[in-house]
């Protein structure tokens, strides 16, 4: 936001009052949405904001090719470059930068011919600023690292630090769907008035050849979980073995399973001692000083043991937890401390219900 009123006041000086009657009003929007997350700055403030960076910002960087090269989340040219997309930092959903040839191609000419418009200059600033920022601290060019970029000096200051560098590019996306909409309004209305030549007709092709470029790999290049919700919930049954209002404990724990799902498709009918909203850093520390909350996280590497009973009962006294559910599957990880309970679990349809007395 910051970059686009400083380019805005350098093309347009002129309208310094109106942008700055305009940042009243966004302050305004800020204080309110400051007003409506105050729970969750409050817990931030509490558990201690990390100061320095969460993630490494070099793993969440956009190499330049991919502006250009697709990946596997594309349908054209998914498999002829898959080496070369290979060399990408990250993963297949950070490597989110792909606009394709024809898109980019739009922007160039729709720049050059308009530059004379102020607006025109505003907007490919802006979208050159994000291109660049997205880039990360270091350039990395088909996997090798080379330049130092302005992203290294601005992850020196707190807050800042913590913006992930590929999440930039939706701010790409935005500003080239308006230099591509402007290109389009003006170009290809003439077809209304009756006039058609080649010159048109390329440009309508243009067109459609950016949306055929910027096509998904529905096929299996996007990642994609199937989600099943078991029969315990779909039936109703689990109104019969759970309150409404108690503390549930689900495994697979936390963000290792789908807890918050179950949860959502009751219509928050339960609470849970567990959840996911964030990296683990950012865990509350009534969380992170229990010492059954780290092996809960890793109980698919590591079952819990007869030894971790008196933690397990802790956790449990901790969180107030009522009923204890968890697939079948997973009963093998939990056997030695749900036998140390002297609770037999009721199954029901594959789902093992543990109520705590």
């Amino acid at each position: 936001m910051g970059i686009s009123c400083i380019i805005f006041l350098l093309v347009y000086p002129e309208h310094c009052k109106k942008l700055m009657h305009f940042s009243i009003y966004l302050s305004g929007a800020y204080i309110f949405c400051i007003i409506l997350l105050s729970p969750f700055i409050y817990f931030g403030l509490k558990n201690k904001i990390p100061t320095g960076p969460i993630y490494s910002t070099i793993r969440y960087s956009i190499d330049p090719l991919n502006f250009i090269i697709p990946t596997k989340a594309t349908y054209i040219g998914a498999n002829a470059f898959a080496q070369l997309s290979s060399t990408f930092l990250g993963n297949i959903t950070e490597n989110s930068g792909y606009l394709g040839i024809p898109a980019l191609g739009v922007i160039i000419i729709y720049t050059v011919k308009n530059w004379h418009e102020k607006m025109t200059r505003v907007l490919f600033f802006i979208l050159l600023c994000f291109m660049i920022l997205s880039l990360g601290p270091k350039l990395h060019i088909a996997g090798y690292s080379t330049i130092t970029l302005p992203e290294y000096y601005l992850n020196k200051f707190p807050v800042i630090n913590q913006v992930l560098p590929d999440r930039l590019t939706v701010y790409i996306f935005f500003v080239a769907s308006l230099l591509i909409g402007l290109w389009a309004g003006k170009n290809l209305t003439s077809l209304r008035t009756g006039r058609k030549d080649l010159t048109l007709y390329f440009k309508y092709m243009l067109i459609v050849f950016t949306l055929i470029f910027l096509f998904p790999n529905v096929r299996g290049g996007t990642a994609r979980t199937d989600i099943t919700i078991p029969y315990f919930f779909t039936s109703g049954i689990y109104k019969n073995y759970i309150q409404r209002g108690d503390n549930v404990l689900f495994l697979p724990y936390a963000g290792s399973g789908d807890s918050m799902l179950y949860q959502e498709y009751t219509n928050m009918y339960f609470n849970l001692a567990e959840g996911y909203v964030g990296p683990w850093v950012l865990t509350p520390k009534e969380f992170i000083k229990n010492p059954m909350t780290t092996k809960l996280r890793n109980i698919s590497q590591e079952p819990l043991t007869s030894h971790d009973l008196n933690d397990f009962k802790k956790y449990l006294n901790d969180f107030k937890v009522n009923e204890i559910v968890f697939p079948q599957l997973e009963y093998h990880s939990l056997e030695p401390v749900i036998s140390g309970l002297g609770i037999s679990p009721v199954n029901i349809e594959g789902i093992l219900v543990v109520r705590l007395v």
